[in-house]
C-alpha cells in the first residue's frame, strides 16, 4: 500500500468514526437530523463548493446553533457526503 492509499484508508477510518459519534451521540441528535432532513441540498451546496460549506450554511439550513467545536465533526461528515462514503442512508 502506497503512502496516498493509506492517507485515503486513514481519512475513511476517520470519517465512519465521526459518522458513528453522529449517529450515537445523543447531543447531536438535532444535527444528524439536520443532515437527514436536509442532506439533497447539503450534498448540492458540498457539491457546489468542493466541501468548503461553513458550519454556518449548515446552521442557516437547520435553524441550529453549532459552534467551532463541532465543525471538525461537521467537516468530517461533509467530506464523507462529497466523496461518497456517507449517503442518506447512513444517517437514518
Amino acid at each position: 500500500m502506497n503512502k496516498e492509499e493509506e492517507f485515503e484508508d486513514q481519512m475513511k477510518i476517520s470519517i465512519l468514526k465521526n459518522l458513528n459519534d453522529l449517529k450515537t451521540d445523543p447531543k447531536l441528535a438535532d444535527l444528524k437530523k439536520c443532515y437527514s432532513e436536509n442532506f439533497n441540498k447539503i450534498e448540492s451546496l458540498i457539491s457546489s463548493s468542493n466541501s468548503k460549506i461553513a458550519i454556518e450554511d449548515i446552521n442557516d439550513i437547520c435553524g441550529l446553533n453549532y459552534n467551532k467545536m463541532d465543525s471538525f465533526l461537521m467537516q468530517e461528515i461533509n467530506n464523507g457526503i462529497m466523496k461518497n462514503i456517507i449517503s442518506i442512508n447512513d444517517l437514518k
